[in-house]
């Protein structure tokens, strides 16, 4: 029996539910996944830094300020947090026009960004809001993601050919970078595409190598041991050494109303990336996270990033993968990773002067690489056309109006398509099918049986305002294509799991057409919060009790048995 004090205290920071029953062998494992996520966490969130546009050093303090704690607030056992590629870009695209060019507005701005992000992740998990994930599509997930990965390479290009390029715009970088070609530095180019080529090709052939800091030490010794600093090739030099500390950012209300907007995008990119992730590692190894607690130590973790002047963080898929491949068992890897990152700090900054920038500059852009799915968005093709220019059109609009407007244009294209899908549904006129239980839908069968002078019809939605005169408009077009005269008309509601008060009274109104007609209406298979509607708005007074069956197959033997039928079943030749 775990004491109230423990309990409230495990309530409070979940993580440390996982200590009650760690053992030594997982200390050992969680030791060695720890110094495996170092080796690339060093170079990889240092490049992460530069692509959200701050000194490289900035990466580092925010990996050591998500870490621990992550591990105080989170479930997920296996999930390691910090910088990573999609909300670094973003960020730097939100920030970047409204900084005007100064770097101190710059970086106020960007830890601005962070505490509202923060607040949002904060909010969401303390109100249970996670849903607002799933208005990020699969297609759109899939098309930013691309987006990130094409603009990822675009903004690194100068540095991959030693030039100064001003350009935001993908496409315009290209053309930047192609006009200026003749002003490239040489060895940084062949430094640049040397390391790209080995970074692809040792993740390729040799997975399980830690490929980033190999490639970095290389170059770092390289440039150090052959002075190419002063051959052209760009170089860290001095970086600060010691622990980060404190400045929480001072924003003014027209500093607020400009990040806003900007920290809800973010928000909506964290969240399905670090559930998903984390929620399929607990599947893996069978235990359970708690979405809402995980938005709250991702909220949580963004909180100090922002207190530390640093950028928006998140879920980290590749040192998630090096963790749980290193034998992680628990968070306390990332206390490992954390401890050591800070020794880095504080001892071993001088052993990074000679990194050189095109070495960031290609782990970035083989990051840029990975996150670009060509088959993914090829299978959304072939599963659903629209779906897939959905993400073509998100791709697209990340690279022309920039990453938020581009994210939002194809959140509402989705939304917008999802009203059309909700305004017209599939319907389905229903007969028997020999050898099969139950009514099915009669284009999608042959030898379809159907009863003369009755429709059995099902509307697959929800009945509400947005398509009752789409169903109204459909019931009439069926009865108009009938050759012989219609007697019942049956609405199977099984699909239909609730209804508003505009689509009873158009149930209302077809009853009333219906009669004059000398047809009826009947409706089987309502659920009870169908049938509550169906009785408080009057329509089961008016097409009557007996009217209402539990099953199609009551209203058509009901049918069979009444004076108006008086004819057997016909052949329906689909």
């Amino acid at each position: 029996m775990i004491p109230a004090a423990s309990r409230r205290l495990i309530n409070l920071f979940p993580g440390l539910a996982t200590l009650r029953a760690y053992t030594r062998r997982a200390f050992l494992s969680d030791v060695a996944a720890g110094l495996s996520v170092t080796a690339i966490l060093v170079p990889q969130c240092m490049a992460y830094g530069t692509l959200a546009g701050l000194q490289p050093i900035y990466g580092l303090y925010a990996a050591l300020a998500a870490m621990p704690v992550y591990f105080l607030l989170s479930t997920s056992r296996h999930l390691v947090v910090g910088p990573e590629a999609s909300s670094a870009i973003m960020a730097a695209t939100i920030i970047a026009p409204l900084a005007a060019g100064s770097p101190e507005r710059y970086a106020l701005l960007m830890a601005g960004l962070t505490l509202f992000a923060s607040i949002f992740l904060l909010a969401a998990g303390a109100f249970r809001l996670g849903f607002l994930a799933n208005f990020l599509a699969k297609p759109v997930l899939i098309g930013y993601l691309n987006g990130v990965g094409l603009t990822i390479i675009g903004g690194q290009l100068g540095r991959l050919f030693g030039l100064q390029v001003q350009s935001t715009n993908f496409f315009l970088q290209i053309a930047e970078v192609t006009s200026k070609l003749d002003d490239a530095q040489k060895l940084t180019i062949f430094m640049g595409l040397a390391m790209l080529l080995a970074l692809l090709l040792l993740q390729r052939f040799f997975p399980r190598i830690p490929n980033v800091p190999l490639v970095v030490a290389a170059a770092t010794i390289l440039v150090g041991v052959l002075h190419l600093d002063q051959q052209g090739v760009a170089i860290l030099g001095d970086i600060p050494r010691g622990l980060p500390s404190f400045n929480p950012p001072r924003l003014s209300l027209a500093d607020i109303t400009l990040l806003v907007p900007g920290a809800l995008g973010l928000t909506l990119l964290i969240i399905p990336d670090a559930l998903m992730s984390a929620q399929s590692l607990a599947m893996k190894y069978r235990y359970r996270v708690d979405a809402n607690k995980e938005m709250v130590a991702l909220g949580g973790i963004n909180l100090l990033s922002s207190l530390l002047q640093c950028f928006p963080v998140g879920a980290s898929q590749s040192r998630t993968v090096v963790s749980t491949m290193a034998g992680a068992k628990s968070q306390v890897s990332g206390l490992v990773a954390t401890l050591l990152l800070a020794l880095v700090l504080i001892f071993l900054t001088h052993s990074l002067y000679y990194l050189p920038y095109v070495a960031l500059a290609a782990v970035v852009m083989a990051a840029g690489m990975r996150l670009i799915d060509l088959p993914a968005t090829r299978q959304l093709f072939r599963l659903r056309p629209i779906d897939g220019m959905l993400s073509v059109v998100t791709t697209l609009g990340m690279l022309t109006v920039g990453m938020l407007p581009g994210l939002l244009i194809a959140v509402a294209l989705d939304l917008l398509f999802l009203v059309q899908r909700v305004a017209r549904p599939n319907d389905a006129l229903l007969g028997r099918v020999s050898g099969l239980d139950g009514w099915h839908e009669v284009k999608l069968n042959d030898n379809c049986e159907t009863v003369p002078g009755l429709i059995v019809y099902r509307f697959e939605a929800q009945l509400i305002f947005i398509n009752a005169s789409y169903f109204y408009e459909r019931v009439w077009a069926i009865l108009a294509a009938e050759e012989d005269p219609i007697r019942v008309f049956l609405l199977d509601a099984e699909t239909i799991p609730s209804m508003d008060s505009t689509a009873a009274d158009q149930l209302l109104s077809l009853y009333e057409g219906l009669s004059q007609r000398g047809m009826v209406l009947a409706i089987a298979r309502a659920n009870p919060q169908v049938r509550r509607m169906l009785d408080a708005s009057g329509v089961t007074e008016h097409i009557g009790e007996h009217n209402i069956f539990k099953t199609v197959e009551q209203g058509v033997s009901a049918y069979l048995n009444s004076e108006a039928a008086s004819q057997p079943y016909k052949n329906n030749p689909c």
